[in-house]
């Protein structure tokens, strides 16, 4: 294995986004057309097949509906992976828009609490203190993959509520109530410790959350955690002084419509794939 610093130094930042975006492009067109093809022929048995194997038909359709939806999540996952967000890769150095992270929250908790209710888990999201405005340097899709995840973790792991705020000294803390870490899960955020068994099982959801964070600059603390179960982790936001040359001027109706559409497809779709694992 190469070591962390040369994770990266393979590709200029033009090559980084072609390989991420031909990964992830070739990946998503594949798994529409299979998603098509089942489709079509669940319609086709439903309307032709004898009805002694429609049921059983119908039935492994759903079921092959449900694992595709589990491996586009686990394939978008390495994807990212492979372009070199992975373990100890450096953070982004390429300029990005400031954004108010409170706002974001808010749009994000909203959107995580209807999907939550459609899919009848009994997981909410709340906010806790928040200033009016935080201005951060970020991209969003890393934040979406953070706190996606986490998600997703806490529900699996029994979770009924999840707690965001920030604190004066510009630390993101997360907080569920979930059965909490296990010894692995914790080495992982914490100390970059990747257990075999991680690896052996292609966990993806802590490793991502650990890369994502690093990619952004954020540092990644767990403190002491909850007695009696549940998750606390620490995100150290860098300074950043908001420029008005930096700031995106945007269509605001436009842009909130889109991060809507956006957080509500993530959220499904970690949603659905949860939902097929389980079934397994």
């Amino acid at each position: 294995m190469m070591p962390p610093e040369q994770v990266d130094s393979w590709l200029l930042p033009p090559e980084d986004l072609s390989l991420r975006g031909g990964l992830k492009g070739r990946l998503a067109g594949e798994f529409c057309l299979l998603e098509s093809q089942v489709d079509a022929l669940t319609r086709c048995l439903d309307k032709q097949a004898s009805p002694a194997i429609r049921p059983l038909c119908l039935k492994m359709l759903a079921e092959m509906k449900q694992s595709l939806a589990v491996l586009e999540r686990l394939a978008d996952n390495a994807a990212d992976l492979a372009r070199g967000t992975a373990l100890g890769s450096r953070p982004v150095t390429e300029p990005v828009p400031q954004r108010d992270l409170a706002e974001y929250l808010e749009a994000f908790s909203a959107c995580a609490n209807e999907e939550l209710a459609v899919y009848r888990r009994p997981l909410r999201v709340e906010l806790g203190r928040m200033p009016a405005m935080l201005w951060v340097r970020m991209d969003e899709i890393f934040l979406d993959g953070i706190l996606g995840n986490l998600i997703s973790n806490a529900v699996a792991c029994g979770g009924a509520h999840v707690r965001l705020f920030c604190t004066p000294e510009r630390k993101l803390i997360y907080e569920d109530d979930s059965r909490g870490l296990d010894a692995a899960g914790l080495a992982l955020l914490r100390d970059g410790v990747l257990d075999q068994r991680l690896l052996d099982t292609g966990a993806t959801g802590l490793l991502i959350v650990r890369a994502y964070a690093a990619a952004l600059g954020w540092a990644l603390a767990c403190p002491a955690q909850p007695q009696g179960g549940g998750v606390r982790l620490e995100f150290s936001l860098p300074p950043c002084e908001p420029d008005p040359g930096c700031i995106l001027l945007e269509d605001d109706t436009l842009s909130r419509h889109l991060r809507r559409e956006r957080l509500h497809r993530g959220m499904q779709r970690e949603l659905t794939a949860l939902a097929a694992a389980e079934t397994e």
